[in-house]
């Protein structure tokens, strides 16, 4: 019999002397390929004793102030024998009562990884902080620069670019005689009348890298992810394109963004050692935490003084940085001094804040850029606390000062998380892991440098890493194991496995459903030899497929260094402007993920339009790709967002079915092996010593007689070290 230790936020839990605690361990189940899978076990019991009930601060009186939160998981640790098990969460399910008096605590454990969804919750992209690190100014200069060059935001190289993708503009490129078919869609550079028609900067969206997105997770949420796949050539320069709304930005964005300014130079010059208030990237944390009896409520005071121009309108908004609300607003029709109040309930824990300005002015001011250049102000900033009648407690203050300077407001000031795509966090993680079959797992050895970081790596990797483990690649359990009996299933859970994106909403992907009746970028897996019904399996990832096109200039059919992506579909629009134009209709879709290559002294030039209509003649710029690199005519690029074989639209080559799609890279070695004529999978009982208990990893192969197996699952009574292993056969 073993020894357990339960710990919840390092305080020993009292356990029942023979309460069956089994614990469910799987990586990836053959049953179910598309889930990413950790630790956690069935119900199991703890006694009401006096030292639990002070742990679970008798939840079952809810009339207890500030008692035991039901809600929310609470950081656990499970000891074998006292040798370290398993770092993770515990979820208290409820109380069995007895004569009307607690008897014991219903509790669930979970492993660290299983928690990222309850961790993430219902929060999309927009709710991640770390994003307005992007914020840029949408300036012609600055969307060309990001077009051709690439800006350095928060000082990483290229993590916003201006892709060459349109959501309305249907780009060409024609070099024959200018003439009424010359639409302003025309990308061919003339040396005269270029100021009519080719690419203008209102024509693009920004894209940011996804590690850039990764990061904001990491820093909202208090988690690390380890770099084992991150830092691959498969993810380097991954992109998504910033496509919220369907038309072109200024349309969608400026109400909430033209010449808004986040608030800055902001200093403590008062400071109250009774309030815990700090200030970091121009945001203000207050922890609401107080014991203060006679606290009602905190208070936040904006003050503003505009200086000059005298008598300018402007809003002053207090936003909340980790949704990304904006809590209070005003507006000050006539300038001068102002001030915005907010009220912040007390114990709501760390509270996040920034202080905007926004310039009122009407849109066809902005359209004719009639805004004033600057504007100079002086903020100040109070948080206190307050009592029922809302008077100030002493001595809880903390102001924070601004210096008087002026300061420019830029045109059309974009916040990255106002124009990220509409999804989920947790959506957007699983999205990535199914796409490159992904392993995560918390590193719970505190031996191991990754010690506290959650793991990430392709399934393969981490298979291939089972010679790094405590135990070894393989070990063997023979004497363990209850020859008594076990049985011998079929493996084969599904008779095919479909592979798809979101479906089509965009033109030449919609074209390519049509002609060929599947989407791009899609797949099918059907081995030949099975028939054993029609069990279809399908893994399907929350991002949208662009079908790129390269272009072929008009004129003579020649190849051009041009590629391009557009968002747009249905009917085609002619109007009879001066350039015509000649488009689809803009398309809301699913978030685009693309690699992002610069094309550097390119033959075929651009031509740009600039702001004040000049045109200018452009050879750099970042080519959408559906690869990670451009690849040859005869070698295939490294990686590829399609997960089948596709006609690669830089090469036009399909390179005689050996793309490198995201099938044969990241899935084909565990789909077929678990479609093997030979494949099982074995159950068996064992008693399983603490020693192999507390050193096992899943990707360890276990020896039982003459045979090698892989682990599916285990589920294991910490108690008796009894188990019951799901073992699938190893073919090599």
């Amino acid at each position: 019999m073993n020894n357990v230790q339960l710990y919840i936020q390092g305080k020993k839990v009292d356990l029942f002397g023979g309460e069956k605690i089994e614990l469910k361990s799987t990586i990836q189940d053959v049953r179910d390929i598309g889930k990413v899978f950790t630790d956690f076990s069935q119900t199991f019991t703890v006694p009401a004793s006096a030292a639990n009930n002070k742990i679970f601060s008798h939840f079952y009186v809810p009339e207890i102030v500030d008692g035991y939160d039901g809600r929310t998981k609470k950081s656990a640790e499970i000891f074998i024998n006292y040798n370290p098990f398993r770092r993770g969460k515990i979820m208290l399910e409820g109380v069995d009562m007895k004569n009307n008096k607690p008897f014991a605590y219903r509790i669930k454990f979970f492993g660290n990884t299983v928690t990222l969804k309850d961790l993430f919750g219902e929060d999309e992209l927009s709710d991640l902080p770390y994003l307005r690190k992007y914020d840029h100014q949408r300036t012609e200069a600055n969307v060309k620069t990001g077009f051709t060059t690439g800006l350095d935001e928060n000082s990483q190289t290229n993590s916003i670019i201006y892709p060459l993708i349109t959501p309305e503009k249907r780009l060409y490129y024609d070099s024959g005689t200018l003439g009424s078919s010359d639409a302003d869609g025309n990308l061919y550079k003339r040396s005269v009348d270029d100021n009519t028609r080719g690419l203008s900067y209102n024509d693009l969206k920004p894209a940011i890298k996804c590690i850039h997105i990764i990061e904001a997770i990491e820093d909202k949420y208090g988690i690390a992810f380890t770099r084992d796949f991150f830092d691959t050539a498969a993810f380097t320069n991954l992109y998504m394109w910033l496509h919220r709304n369907k038309k072109n930005i200024p349309f969608e964005t400026v109400s909430q963004t033209a010449s808004s300014f986040i608030v800055e130079n902001l200093s403590l010059t008062s400071d109250n050692d009774s309030v815990d208030t700090s200030i970091a990237n121009n945001i203000i944390s207050l922890n609401t935490n107080t014991s203060v009896a006679s606290a009602v409520e905190w208070e936040v005071l904006f003050q503003t003084s505009i200086v000059t121009p005298s008598g300018r309108a402007y809003t002053m908004s207090i936003v909340d940085e980790d949704t990304n609300l904006t809590l209070a607003t005003k507006s000050v029709p006539s300038g001068g001094f102002s001030s915005l109040k907010l009220k912040v309930a007390k114990n709501q824990g760390i509270k996040n804040f920034s202080f905007q300005i926004l310039e009122q002015k009407s849109m066809d001011d902005l359209w004719a850029g009639t805004l004033f250049d600057s504007l100079s102000f002086t903020p100040v900033v109070d948080l206190y606390l307050v009592d029922s009648s809302e008077t100030y407690i002493s001595p809880y203050l903390d102001k924070y000062t601004g210096t008087a300077n002026t300061l420019t407001l830029p045109l059309f000031q974009l916040r990255t998380r106002n124009i990220t795509p509409k999804i989920k966090v947790i959506d957007f993680l699983t999205g990535i892991f199914k796409m490159f079959n992904l392993t995560a797992h918390y590193i719970d050895d505190v031996g191991d440098a990754d010690f506290d970081k959650i793991k990430i790596d392709t399934l393969d990797n981490f298979y291939a890493d089972a010679i790094n483990t405590p135990l070894g690649e393989i070990y063997d359990i023979t004497e363990y194991i209850d020859v008594s009996s076990h049985t011998t299933d079929a493996s084969l859970p599904f008779t095919n496995i479909e592979f798809k994106y979101e479906e089509p909403k965009t033109l030449l992907a919609e074209n390519h459903l049509e002609q060929f009746k599947i989407a791009w970028g899609s797949s099918s897996f059907e081995p030949t030899t099975v028939d054993v019904g029609n069990n279809k399996y399908e893994l399907k990832v929350p991002f949208e497929r662009l079908k790129l096109e390269r272009l072929f200039d008009i004129e003579d059919g020649t190849l051009t260094d041009i590629m391009t992506g557009y968002s747009a579909g249905g009917d085609f629009k002619v109007e009879n402007t001066t350039p015509p134009k000649g488009n689809y209709q803009p398309r809301e879709t699913a978030p685009i993920l693309f690699y992002g290559i610069r094309e550097t002294s390119i033959t075929n030039t651009i031509n740009f339009i600039e702001d004040d209509g000049t045109p200018s003649a452009v050879n750099n710029y970042w080519r959408p790709s559906s690869t990670n690199e451009a690849g040859t005519s005869s070698t295939a690029p490294a990686f590829t967002l399609n997960f089948d074989n596709e006609v690669d639209e830089w090469n036009l080559q399909d390179y005689s079915g050996q793309t490198n799609s995201l099938f044969k890279k990241f899935y084909e070695n565990y789909v077929t092996d678990v479609f093997e004529k030979g494949r099982r999978i074995y159950k068996f009982n064992a008693f399983l010593p603490d020693g192999f208990i507390t050193n096992y990893r899943l990707n360890n192969k276990l020896r039982v007689g003459d045979r090698i197996y892989r682990i599916n699952s285990i589920t294991t009574s910490l108690i008796t070290g009894k188990s019951i292993l799901e073992l699938l056969n190893h073919i090599e």
